[in-house]
């Protein structure tokens, strides 16, 4: 009954609103997943032609303090979303989800098209959302439908989204079926994944981290928002949020093709540190943050290191949020 509920939500939920897909995939399968451990990034779900990649090992990230916090929000923003009386622990929902793996091989107008969504769940999704679909078919609903003659379990939802289970434990998500089935090829070893690229010969994979979020090839992105015009200097960025302890660590790492790169990429990032320390939250100062943090510059790259406590960031995160409502 809980399973159906939450699936029902996430259909009406997608096709309500089409453009936050990403929540959506998020949400439509809370229920789907059993029995979680952590799941650092497993390669060969990449594409070895993926230019970005987010991975979430999410065992790790809920049983974080940082976790705590997220979940407390996360709660309010689902209830309002399932538009039901019965009421879900969503963290204990998440706590039995494995890993997330997002990726897309381009930056292009086809970029939607070129991306996918790879879910490690347990051994009972397939059967808990095969039978709920054939429940809808039952009640004569139309929006999601079982995709029959195809190699694995496949649906669509309106032929905008699809998911398949080229695996019992691995749930794939895509706005082209195509990229599914190549998900399939990689899965069975019939095609080059992320570790035959160059991804990973200059960034690290990011294991022991609840967060792992990958820019490859930046030069191929054209259009940088104002904010982000920095990466232009960067050929690779990579960001990595984990817990060390009771403190918050994070790493950004930054590539560049030459000496010279790096050193001017490192005092434009010491300049914007400085701005960001006299920036304050809520009258609590940003500085106490900013002057922690360990900036390291080398021939080809620049990184920059934080381990601050966790229960002082997340009273500034509390502070932010109580401050945007």
């Amino acid at each position: 009954m809980i399973c159906n509920l939450l699936l029902k939500a996430g259909v009406r939920f997608y096709i309500r609103n089409k453009m936050k897909k990403t929540l959506f995939i998020t949400q439509f399968f809370l229920a789907s997943v059993v029995t979680a451990w952590a799941t650092p990034l497993a390669e060969e779900h990449v594409a070895k032609e993926a230019k970005w990649l987010v991975h979430f090992d999410m065992e790790d990230l809920l049983y974080s303090q940082f976790g705590e916090f997220a979940m407390t929000h996360a709660q309010d923003i689902f209830d309002k979303e399932m538009e039901s009386p019965v009421s879900i622990n969503l963290r204990q929902l998440l706590k039995e989800m494995r890993s997330v793996t997002a990726y897309g091989t381009s930056f292009d107008d086809e970029a939607a098209e070129n991306s996918v969504v790879v879910i490690k769940t347990g051994d009972k999704a397939q059967a808990i959302i095969d039978g709920y679909i054939a429940s809808l078919e039952g009640e004569g609903h139309s929006s999601v439908e079982y995709m029959s003659r195809k190699r694995f379990p496949s649906y669509s939802i309106e032929d905008d989204l699809y998911f398949a289970f080229p695996e019992q434990d691995v749930l794939v998500l895509s706005k082209s079926y195509e990229k599914i089935e190549d998900t399939a090829d990689l899965l069975e070893g019939k095609e080059e994944n992320v570790s035959s690229s160059d991804m990973f010969k200059t960034l690290e994979r990011g294991d022991g981290f609840f967060l792992v979020s990958i820019l490859h090839r930046i030069a191929d992105l054209k259009d940088f928002p104002p904010q982000a015009r920095v990466l232009q200097k960067a050929t690779a960025a990579a960001f990595y949020a984990g817990e060390d302890g009771t403190n918050v660590e994070a790493k950004i790492m930054l590539t560049t093709e030459s000496k010279r790169v790096s050193e001017q990429l490192y005092r434009i990032v010491m300049g914007m540190l400085a701005l960001v320390s006299f920036a304050e939250i809520e009258n609590k100062s940003l500085s106490a943050i900013t002057e922690t943090m360990d900036i390291q510059k080398g021939d080809d790259f620049v990184s920059i290191h934080l381990n601050y406590p966790s229960e002082e960031i997340i009273e500034l995160l509390n502070s932010l949020a109580k401050s945007i409502k």
